[in-house]
C-alpha cells in the first residue's frame, strides 16, 4: 500500500488497508477453501472492500480518513504440474507486480498498462478511501492478474516510488521505462533506446 499524499492521514489508510488484506488472506479456513485461480481473485476483491471499510472506520467523517493505493496477491501451486505456480494479484492504483523469470533472466511488469496518466504522477489513477462523490473509493484502474511462475522466479510488488526510481533503471525490463523524467529523459529520447 502506498497512501496518497503525505502526512499521517495517507499513513493510516496504507496501514489499515494492509491489515486487512493481511487478515483476510491469511486466514486459514479461507485459504482452504480456494479451489482455483477464480476464487483466489474473488478472495483479493472481497478483502479489497473490507480494507476500504477499515481506512474510513472511526473517523467523525469518511473524508477526514487517508486514501492509499493498493496493490495484493496470492501464489498458488497449480495442481498436476511439477514446479508451476500461479501469481494471483488485484490492484487500484499505481503499485507494480514484476517477476523475474529465473530461465530467461528478464523482468515481467504483470501489471503492465495500470497507470493511465504518465504526465501527471499525481493521478495514481485509483485508490481506496474516501475520494469520490458518496465516499466512495476511485477504482477507475482497478484490475487483476494471472501471472504462471516456477521456483526459481521472483516476484517484486512495489509502490509507484521503487518502480519509477528504481526498478527500470536497475533491472532489465523487456520495454522501456514508463517514466522518462525520472531518468532524466525526454520522451524522444526514451523512443530510441
Amino acid at each position: 500500500a502506498d497512501g496518497c499524499n503525505w502526512g499521517p492521514r495517507p499513513r493510516q489508510a496504507a496501514m489499515r488497508a494492509c491489515e486487512a488484506i493481511i487478515d483476510q488472506v491469511a486466514d486459514r479456513e479461507v485459504q482452504l477453501a480456494m479451489k482455483d485461480t477464480l476464487d483466489c481473485k474473488h478472495l483479493i476483491l472481497r478483502a479489497f472492500d473490507v480494507a476500504h471499510k477499515k481506512i474510513v472506520e472511526g473517523h467523525d467523517s469518511p473524508w477526514d480518513a487517508g486514501t492509499t493505493t493498493l496493490i495484493a496477491g496470492v501464489i498458488g501451486e497449480i495442481d498436476g504440474d511439477a514446479d508451476e505456480w500461479a501469481l494471483v494479484a488485484v490492484n487500484v492504483g499505481d503499485c507494480k507486480a514484476f517477476v523475474y523469470n529465473g530461465d530467461s533472466k528478464q523482468v515481467i511488469d504483470v501489471t503492465m498498462g495500470n497507470r493511465n496518466n504518465l504526465r501527471d504522477a499525481r493521478d495514481c489513477g485509483g485508490r481506496l478511501g474516501a475520494h469520490l462523490d458518496g465516499a466512495l473509493p476511485d477504482l477507475r484502474n482497478l484490475a487483476s492478474y494471472f501471472w504462471p511462475v516456477k521456483s526459481n522466479d521472483m516476484v517484486f510488488v512495489v509502490t509507484d516510488g521503487v518502480h519509477d526510481n528504481c526498478m527500470y533503471q536497475t533491472l532489465l525490463c523487456t520495454h522501456p521505462p514508463v517514466d522518462p523524467e525520472t531518468m532524466g529523459k525526454t520522451t524522444k529520447e526514451i523512443a530510441y533506446m
